[in-house]
């Protein structure tokens, strides 16, 4: 009876993985394409698209350097850290290796 129900909550915590993972590649990529037409117009955002990698890594460092914001920051590592461990614990629970 209780590996049934682990095994449920660990379900529920990988499905609130895969939706927080869906949400944070929208909701990054959102966050990023205003970051790059702020700094340099469309153009940037069509050669940032092409260079999406080095845009994650760099952009969110570049909003908290120059302006100052964390929210960037957050958006684009923060709420992946979080999904993660969501994914870890429901794992650990449901006996996945």
């Amino acid at each position: 009876m209780l590996n049934k129900l682990l095994n449920l909550i660990g379900k529920i915590f990988k499905i609130i993985a895969i939706i927080l993972y869906i949400v944070w590649a929208l909701w990054s990529t959102y966050v990023l394409s205003g970051i790059l037409i702020k700094i340099g117009g469309f153009l940037a955002l069509l050669i940032g698209y092409f260079l999406l990698p080095v845009v994650e890594l760099v952009a969110p460092i570049y909003a908290l350097l120059v302006w100052g914001d964390w929210n960037p920051l957050f958006v684009c590592y923060g709420v992946g850290i979080i999904a993660t461990i969501f994914g870890g614990i429901g794992s650990m629970l449901s006996g996945d290796d």
